[in-house]
This record gives structure tokens, C-alpha cells and sequence, in this order.
């Protein structure tokens, strides 16, 4: 957790240096790294209105148009399984369709790379199974790829559908 807030900046590291270059942005432009990826915590914010509401404001606020907008939506919302769920608020739905509804959000605006603080913590092991298959869709995408860094204690879950895995020691 420590480490992916470091690397998200929301906590500076007393010793060392970050540097991103897979992000093509230089260090001094923190707004240009930023912008290219995208941290959900283990404890999700609390937000508000719709499920469908909250996708339409995070696509139009990266710069989709209406026409393109609602054809990114509703690709979304089928593909993570969140159709049925559309018109739900925050209280509504499970820990599992939160986590959902944050990946939506992500994808919806094309980063280069999600950073995951326990995303498999509060998921069932079917669920866990769906939501790490998801991730190797999205990180496997032709048009799109995507780089995923994820910390977790479901290591054989993991390590089914993994690249490579990094064991942190203190």
C-alpha cells in the first residue's frame, strides 16, 4: 500500500527518486505523469448518483463527445458486467461492483497504466477469479494496452494470470 500511494503521489518517500519513463513525460511535469495513470485504493471514495451518471462525468471530463461518450459507456458497462446495474447508487451495490464501477471509471479514459492497492481483498474467489481475467483482457488489448500493477496476499490467484510478480521484504 506504502508503495503504490508512493508511486500514485499521494505519499513522498524520505529517501530516492521516481522516475517514469515508460510514461514519456519528463520530471519535471508531474501533471503529464499524472494524467497517465490511474491509483484505486483497497477502501473505494463514496461517491454519488448513479453508477451510469458518474461514467457519463468521468468520460465527458477526459474529453469524449456525447455521441462517442454514450459508445464508451454502454462498451464498458457490458464488458465488466455492469449493465444490469446502471441506474444503482453507491449503496446499492456490493464491495465487488464498486470495485467494478472503479476499473469502468479507469478504462473509460485510456491510461497507460492502473495501479490496484487489494483489489481482491473483499471479492469471493469466483469474483476474484472474473475481476483478474478482466485485467489481462484489458492489459492484453490490441488497440489500448494497459499496464497493471497490483498489490495482493492472493498470490496463487495472482500468479495465474501474472507477467511477472515482485516480493517485497520489510
Amino acid at each position: 500500500t506504502t508503495l503504490l500511494r508512493i508511486l500514485a503521489g499521494e505519499l513522498h518517500s524520505d529517501t530516492g527518486h521516481i522516475n517514469y519513463p515508460a510514461l514519456n513525460a519528463d520530471d519535471s511535469s508531474w501533471y503529464r505523469v499524472k494524467n497517465q495513470f490511474v491509483f484505486i485504493p483497497q477502501r473505494i471514495p463514496r461517491w454519488h448518483g448513479s453508477l451510469l451518471d458518474n461514467l457519463r462525468f468521468f468520460a465527458s471530463i477526459h474529453g469524449f463527445t456525447e455521441t462517442e461518450n454514450n459508445k464508451q459507456i454502454e462498451y464498458i458497462l457490458f464488458r465488466l458486467g455492469l449493465d444490469r446495474f446502471r441506474d444503482l447508487k453507491w449503496s446499492e451495490l456490493s464491495s465487488g461492483y464498486r470495485l467494478r464501477f472503479e476499473l469502468a471509471k479507469a478504462i473509460m479514459w485510456r491510461p497507460k497504466l492502473i495501479l490496484l492497492d487489494e483489489p481482491l481483498a473483499n471479492l469471493d474467489i469466483n469474483a476474484q477469479q472474473l475481476f483478474l481475467q478482466d485485467l489481462k483482457f484489458f492489459a492484453k488489448s490490441a488497440k489500448f494496452p494497459l499496464s497493471i500493477i497490483l498489490s495482493s496476499q492472493q498470490l496463487h490467484e495472482v500468479e495465474s494470470v501474472s507477467d511477472n510478480i515482485i516480493f517485497i521484504k520489510q
